[in-house]
């Protein structure tokens, strides 16, 4: 208990009503701080013997950023993900229990979060038998299939809040904000493509691969449609967990890190999801991942008596996959560069920006892999007419 920080120690105690003195705490599986990740975690297994009761849960803990940069984007991040399980999933299972249907249960258990936003509690789902897969390595047909049909039920219910609790739909809208989200709405698109050469680096390599494809940015990354829902946000295989059978097929999924919770279009998530963890072989099966994604997505509509082919038609989907697509490549471009790294190179957020940008803009994260990997999306972009 001695290595639980004291902030931790009061939520908890607050939560479980009960002082920790009077329960069996033990600590297991820490993260490295910094590893790349947006917090520090605590796996913690409580224990009370009195009542034979056992918690085994995951505290999430805000970094303190050198960087006022990223301290803003932390802090934003934190209050996002708090506001989505406090606020945003009870909404949803108010309209759920409203219309009778299957209930949404993707997202880990919320045990509560301090008054600050610094922290926040759930259960821990590894030892549900949940896990992520290996980040180096390409995510499988099995995976994909579940995941578009999440994301199909998750939408769904964003889209049935627009529709049923316009209300509710509103506030969340306003209080979801991502700070450099935000900026990409005031910047140009030669401003964007500034950005992100900042982060990519200048490897002539790179840029004699991707081309032209980064060009007039803007049109990808703001959206400007009437589809808004309520996004995962933040959806590389990192943040999806999955459980598998005796025959090591995937049996379920659970969705994890709502910090990049906002509004935007569909195909923001789902574009960002598949060109950050689909092989070659994968790409090439988009339609048919876009017809399981739009097949759940219209099932669970109609649980809430509304009609897909009003609220959001494949030709929709297909029509703002073809322009907002762009987003998930340039995301994917980022991503594929912390998956390939060592966990030597991992990000370290509590570092300065420059170290940061140093550290993810330097030539050595430009690997023969991650060329190949880039060069893969590449030419499905443009084969496809997406670039």
């Amino acid at each position: 208990m001695e290595q639980l920080p004291e902030d931790v120690k009061e939520l908890l105690e607050s939560i479980f009503k009960k002082s920790l003195s009077e329960l069996k705490v033990s600590l297991h599986d820490p993260n490295r701080k910094g590893a790349g990740h947006l917090g520090e975690f605590f796996f913690v297994s409580l224990s009370d013997t009195c009542n034979n009761l056992r918690h085994e849960i995951a505290v999430k803990r805000s970094l303190t950023c050198q960087s006022d940069l990223f301290q803003k984007f932390l802090d934003s991040a934190f209050s996002n993900e708090i506001y989505f399980y406090k606020t945003l999933l009870p909404n949803y299972k108010r309209l759920e229990e409203r219309f009778s249907t299957e209930r949404f249960d993707k997202t880990p258990h919320f045990y509560g979060a301090n008054e600050k936003c610094t922290i926040l509690v759930l259960n821990n789902l590894k030892l549900c038998g949940y896990g992520t897969h290996d980040k180096q390595k390409p995510l499988e047909k099995q995976h994909y299939d579940l995941i578009f049909e999440t994301y199909g039920k998750l939408h769904a219910l964003s889209f049935a809040l627009r529709e049923l609790d316009s209300d509710g739909f509103l506030e969340a809208k306003e209080f979801l904000k991502v700070p450099f989200v935000e900026d990409f709405k005031t910047k140009s698109s030669a401003e964007l493509q500034e950005d992100l050469t900042k982060w990519m680096g200048n490897s002539e390599k790179l840029k004699k691969v991707v081309g032209n494809i980064t060009e007039n940015l803007r049109e990808a990354y703001v959206y400007a449609g009437e589809n808004e829902v309520l996004l995962h946000g933040d959806c590389w295989s990192n943040n999806i967990m999955f459980k598998y059978n005796e025959s090591n097929k995937v049996e379920d999924i659970k969705l994890v890190d709502f910090q990049l919770c906002r509004v935007g279009t569909p195909v923001f998530d789902l574009s960002y999801c598949f060109y950050s963890g689909a092989s070659e072989e994968l790409l090439a099966q988009l339609d048919y991942f876009l017809d399981i994604y739009h097949g759940s997505l219209s099932q669970s509509l109609r649980q809430f008596d509304l009609d897909p082919a009003i609220v959001y038609p494949m030709s929709t989907l297909r029509t703002e996959w073809k322009k907002y697509c762009r987003y998930g490549f340039c995301s994917a471009m980022t991503i594929w560069k912390v998956k390939l790294a060592s966990e030597e190179d991992a990000l370290d957020m509590t570092k300065s920006e420059e170290e940061i940008r140093e550290n993810f803009g330097g030539d050595k994260r430009i690997t023969e892999e991650y060329l190949c990997k880039i060069q893969e999306l590449v030419h499905h972009m443009r084969e496809n007419g997406f670039a």
